[in-house]
């Protein structure tokens, strides 16, 4: 769900739609989050090992 916004941004791209600088911002937050949460995830599930 979080990479929806950011696949929709890559498509206007792809449709030559301009792009703006919030745009660019909230693409690397969506990417962050995702890292963020897999690797906390990863550590809570080798702690529980």
């Amino acid at each position: 769900m979080n990479i929806v916004p950011l696949s929709a941004a890559l498509f206007a791209i792809l449709f030559k739609e301009y792009i703006h600088t919030y745009h660019l911002i909230g693409g690397v937050c969506i990417v962050v989050g995702l890292f963020i949460s897999k690797s906390s995830t990863s550590k809570f599930f080798k702690a529980l090992s």
